[in-house]
C-alpha cells in the first residue's frame, strides 16, 4: 500500500529527515518499538537519506512534551523544522500477534513535510512468518528480528525517490493557529464573520519571507462555491472576512485558502476545513400533552398537572420559556431555561406569588428558541375545578308523607354519596347512599317521629373532589337553605420542574 502526493521538483540533498520513534500498538498505549526504529533508521541511511540525529530527536519530544506516538500536530511539526532543521519527519505504527506460531508484523509509515505539516507519502507492509516459507524450509527466518528487518524492507519499497523540498530563500506560508467562525449556527442572510489567526508574530518572524508583509498574504474563506477574502487586521492580528449566511438551510463546509498574493511568489496555496455552518430558518415544532384527571374529554387540574413537551424533529436548543395563561390570556405563572427542555414540568396551581388560582379555564403556553434563534411555540388547554359542586337539601311535603331533597351544582358531576340523619343521642334514625344526583328520598313517619337533628351528606365528584355538610334542625326549617361544602387548599402547591 502507498499513497504518492508530492508534486515534481528535484531532490535537495541538504534536506534532513527526523525518524520519530515507532509507536507499537501491541504494547498498550503510547508503547514504542525502539527494535524497528532502529531498522528504520538504518535502512534510510542505506539509501543515502540524510538524518536528524535520534538524540536530537529525542530531546526535542522531552523539551516539547510530546507523550503520543505515531502522531504529531501542525505546531509540534513547524517547530521540529526550526529547532532542528529537519525538512520531513517520518512517522511510524506497528502491531505485532506472538501469541501463536506463526508470528506477524503490521508497519504503517506516513512522510510528512514539517514545515507545513503536510502528507507526502504513505506507506505499509504485513508478513508473517507463513509467508516466508520456503522448500525444506532453507533460508527462512527464525528470529523475530529477521522478521522485522523484512517488513521494514517491504513498507519502504515505494520510498519516493522524488518530492519536492523547501527550496533555499523559499519560507513555507503561513500557517493558521485557529480559526473562529462566529456564529456557526445562523438563520438564512445573518452576517457571519470568520477570523483567522495566524501563529503568534514571534513564530511568524521565522516562517515569513521578510520581504512579504501580510497584506501581499492571500487569506479567503470558500464556502458554498463562493469565495471571499479576508483582510489582515493589523491592530488585533488576525485575518478577517464576513459574508451572508446561505439561503437555504443546510450544513456547509467552510474552507480557508492560505497563499501568497504577490505576483513574485509562487502560485503554491493550502486548502484546510475550518469547520462546518448550520443554516437554520425553521423553528422548532413543539406537540405538549397534559397529564391530569379528565372530564368530558378536558384535561383537569385538582392536585396537580403535568406538562410533557416533545418536538417533532429533536434538536439542540438555546432557552425556553412556559406560562400559564387564564382566559384573559393573563399570565398566571411563569418559568424559563437556558438550554434543552427539562423532561417534564409540574404545576400545582399557584399563582407566581403563592396564592392559588381561581377555577376556570386557563391554558399552557410554552416557547423554545433553538441555536439560530428561531422561535417555536405550543399552547393546550385545561380546567381548574379544585372546588366541588354545592349541595342543596330541602324537606318536600307530598301527599304521602315528607321528602327529604337532595341536588348538588352542575360540574363536575357527583359521583358517590352517603347520607345519614341522626338524632340528640348521635344515633343514626336514616341512611342513604347512591351514585348519581338530585334524588327525592321518602322519610318514614317513624324517622320524622324520631326528630332528627343532623344531616350528615359525604361524598366525592368525578375529578375527586370531596363533599362534605352538615345541617342541624334541617325539620325546623322546611323551607331549606343552601349550603355549600369546603375544600382544604393544599398546604405545598408550588412550580417544579422534573429534569
Amino acid at each position: 500500500m502507498a499513497l504518492w502526493m508530492a508534486l515534481p521538483g528535484s531532490v535537495n540533498a541538504a534536506g534532513r529527515l527526523a525518524v520519530l520513534p515507532v509507536e507499537d500498538l501491541s504494547r498498550g498505549d503510547n508503547g514504542m518499538n525502539p527494535t524497528i526504529t532502529e531498522h528504520l533508521r538504518h535502512a534510510l541511511e542505506q539509501r543515502g537519506v540524510r538524518q536528524v540525529a535520534a538524540a536530537e530527536v529525542r530531546d526535542f519530544m522531552v523539551r516539547h512534551r510530546i507523550r503520543q506516538l505515531g502522531r504529531i500536530d501542525s505546531r509540534q511539526a513547524l517547530a521540529l523544522y526550526r529547532e532542528l532543521g529537519a525538512d520531513y519527519l517520518l512517522l511510524g505504527t506497528v502491531t505485532q500477534s506472538r501469541q501463536q506460531e506463526p508470528p506477524g508484523l503490521g508497519l504503517t509509515l506516513q512522510l510528512i513535510r514539517s514545515a507545513e505539516a503536510r502528507l507526502l507519502w504513505a506507506g505499509g507492509a504485513e508478513l508473517s512468518r507463513a509467508d516466508l516459507r520456503r522448500l525444506l524450509t532453507i533460508a527462512e527466518p527464525r528470529e523475530l528480528s529477521k522478521l522485522e528487518q523484512q517488513v521494514v524492507a517491504a513498507a519502504l519499497a515505494d520510498w519516493p525517490r522524488d518530492f519536492t523540498l523547501l527550496q533555499p530563500g523559499k519560507a513555507p506560508l503561513p500557517p493558521a493557529a485557529r480559526v473562529e467562525l462566529t456564529p456557526d449556527i445562523a438563520r438564512p442572510g445573518e452576517q457571519i464573520t470568520c477570523r483567522i489567526y495566524p501563529l503568534d508574530p514571534v513564530d511568524q518572524v521565522d516562517q515569513v519571507d521578510p520581504g512579504i508583509r501580510e497584506a501581499e498574504q492571500e487569506v479567503a474563506v470558500l464556502i458554498d462555491n463562493q469565495q471571499w477574502r479576508a483582510v489582515y487586521q493589523a491592530d488585533s492580528g488576525y485575518y478577517e472576512v464576513s459574508w451572508p449566511a446561505p439561503a437555504a438551510d443546510g450544513h456547509y463546509s467552510v474552507r480557508v485558502r492560505l497563499g501568497l498574493a504577490t505576483p513574485a511568489a509562487s502560485a503554491e496555496h493550502r486548502l484546510f476545513r475550518a469547520g462546518t455552518l448550520l443554516v437554520d430558518g425553521s423553528g422548532p415544532r413543539l406537540h405538549l400533552t397534559l397529564r391530569g384527571q379528565e372530564l368530558n374529554g378536558s384535561v383537569v387540574l385538582r392536585d396537580r398537572l403535568r406538562i410533557v413537551a416533545a418536538m417533532e424533529q429533536p434538536e439542540p436548543l438555546s432557552a425556553w420559556e412556559i406560562e400559564v395563561l387564564d382566559d384573559q390570556r393573563r399570565v398566571m405563572r411563569a418559568e424559563d431555561g437556558r438550554d434543552n427542555l427539562p423532561s417534564g414540568f409540574r404545576w400545582q396551581g399557584r399563582r407566581q406569588d403563592g396564592r392559588p388560582v381561581p377555577d376556570g379555564h386557563y391554558r399552557v403556553r410554552l416557547t423554545v428558541w433553538d441555536r439560530a434563534g428561531n422561535q417555536g411555540t405550543a399552547e393546550a388547554p385545561f380546567l381548574v375545578l379544585r372546588q366541588p359542586p354545592p349541595l342543596q337539601t330541602s324537606l318536600v311535603h307530598r301527599a304521602d308523607g315528607l321528602r327529604l331533597h337532595l341536588a348538588a351544582g352542575d360540574a363536575p358531576p357527583v359521583t358517590t354519596w352517603q347520607l345519614e340523619l341522626r338524632n340528640e343521642q348521635q344515633q343514626i334514625v336514616f341512611a342513604a347512599d347512591g351514585d348519581r344526583l338530585p334524588v327525592e328520598l321518602a322519610l318514614p313517619a317513624a324517622v320524622v317521629a324520631a326528630e332528627p337533628v343532623l344531616l350528615l351528606v359525604r361524598g366525592r365528584d368525578q375529578v375527586g373532589n370531596q363533599i362534605r355538610l352538615e345541617r342541624r334542625d334541617l325539620f325546623r326549617q322546611e323551607n331549606g337553605e343552601e349550603e355549600s361544602s369546603d375544600t382544604d387548599e393544599a398546604d405545598s402547591d408550588y412550580w417544579t420542574v422534573d429534569f
